[in-house]
């Protein structure tokens, strides 16, 4: 069988505005398995379209993509945290 390169490890996420559904086609073995997992706990809300040696592809609602970028913290935060961890290891 081929092996992929990091490159074709694709993962791809697809909707349109008119339907309530997205679709995600992953190769990336740790999001496969957390498919399957979410899919096992929520037959009725997740779908498993098609599968072959390389990929999976499932339905999902459209509500749950998010967007979330990392929280940034300020100065005074990170020098709180510093001095937070500080006094824990010593």
């Amino acid at each position: 069988m081929y092996r992929l390169n990091a490159v074709e490890r694709e993962t791809i996420i697809l909707f349109n505005e008119a339907e309530g559904t997205a679709e995600i086609e992953a190769h990336n073995h740790a999001i496969k398995k957390r498919l399957a997992a979410i899919q096992r706990q929520r037959p009725d809300e997740i779908s498993l379209v098609r599968q072959d040696g390389y990929s999976v592809t499932y339905t999902f609602p459209k509500k749950w993509l998010k967007i979330i970028p990392p929280r940034k913290a300020s100065e005074k935060q990170r020098e709180h945290l510093l001095k937070a961890r500080n006094r824990i290891n010593h």
